[in-house]
């Protein structure tokens, strides 16, 4: 079974401010109550090593840029920057105490384990800021990042350091979780346990976009006469794939505008409504959205149901011992947290009550 990741996620969080979350992060004018309050060095000292300022500021920035893009865009309150600048600074000085426990245990990661963990992560980043237009490298994500990859990589190292000392203290406190267990919180919250209703789909889009050429009127005309041509084809007695993979602007005109099976939440309310009209095997009258012409059809159906315990089992054990391994750390680094000779903070933050014209 694997442990959290308590600071697993800090390394990653240096790898997430890429592009998309660059291009709509919050200005902070360098001038906000967290960087105001910043020290000239370290911003804490853990045992006589440091927390240093950089890594402090990147992280910071990084938890902003997410929490702003995750608001929609809104302004973050001076609370609400204090609040992500307290939890930045006691996930760092936590992160080092237990970086600390993992060498004086002689904890080992090796190269191997750090490549396999830094090329997942890589890859997820990679699959999350792909569009349709554009497909992230290594070389893109670490640049717009602003770290070396012999930077990302020792942070990963750290991080499994991290980890390791985790499941080493969830050890030493005797840390299990039995199915008895997982099955009470399956029984006590069955609502959560629900596979969503499931649409397979098939799709022509004709995408109407005005150019140096046409006026936003001429390129919807152009749409709209380019989907009825392609019903026309459909009516005469051409395959729908055939019709896709020549017509469509969708990213899935090559494989015949096949959508494969989704989970509705992942796919167009405007779909999803045309659907719950269709019959399994019907085409669907083009219709158009704010994006274009649409023409759709219905390959399958499959209803929300109730997902077996037998299949939530270990998705419920990994989580719940997730948590009974923080409180394992928390246990142990808290009353280093408090003492004073051991951890110097030199970041002070306080929550204040928030003004309108802040």
């Amino acid at each position: 079974m694997k442990y959290p990741s308590i600071a697993l996620m800090v390394a990653v969080a240096a790898l997430m401010t890429v592009s998309t979350v660059h291009a709509q992060a919050p200005d902070l004018e360098k001038m906000d109550a967290v960087q105001r309050a910043l020290p000239d060095g370290p911003v804490a000292l853990v045992d006589g090593k440091p927390v240093s300022k950089d890594d402090f500021l990147f992280l910071y920035k990084s938890k902003l840029a997410r929490m702003h893009l995750a608001s929609g865009g809104k302004k973050l309150g001076k609370n609400v920057r204090i609040k992500a600048g307290i939890g930045t600074l006691a996930e760092l000085v936590q992160r080092e105490i237990l970086s600390q426990l993992g060498n004086r245990r002689k904890l080992t990661v090796t190269q191997k384990e750090v490549q396999a963990a830094y090329d997942t992560q890589l890859q997820i980043l990679i699959g999350e800021f792909t569009t349709e237009d554009n497909t992230p490298t290594e070389k893109d994500i670490l640049e717009r990042s602003g770290q070396t990859r012999e930077g990302a990589i020792e942070d990963m190292h750290k991080a499994l350091l991290v980890e390791k000392a985790s499941k080493a203290l969830a050890d030493d406190k005797g840390v299990t979780l039995t199915d008895k267990e997982a099955r009470e919180f399956y029984d006590k919250n069955k609502a959560r346990f629900q596979r969503p209703g499931m649409l397979h789909l098939k799709q022509i889009f004709v995408r109407a976009e005005s150019d140096k050429k046409k006026t936003a009127d001429d390129s919807w005309e152009a749409a709209e006469k380019a989907i009825k041509k392609a019903q026309a084809r459909f009516l005469v007695g051409e395959s729908f794939d055939a019709i896709a993979r020549s017509m469509s602007d969708g990213q899935d005109a090559e494989q015949g505008g096949d959508m494969g099976m989704r989970p509705t939440q992942t796919i167009p309310p405007i779909y999803v409504e045309k659907a719950g009209t269709m019959e399994i095997g019907a085409t669907s009258e083009p219709f158009k959205s704010d994006q274009g012409w649409h023409i759709l059809r219905l390959v399958g159906r499959e209803g929300a149901a109730d997902v077996p315990f037998e299949e939530a089992r270990e998705w419920i054990k990994e989580r719940l011992m997730q948590v009974k391994v923080a409180a394992a750390v928390e246990e142990y680094t808290q009353p280093i947290i408090e003492d004073v000779t051991r951890v110097q903070i030199f970041l002070q933050l306080r929550p204040v009550e928030e003004t309108p014209a802040e």
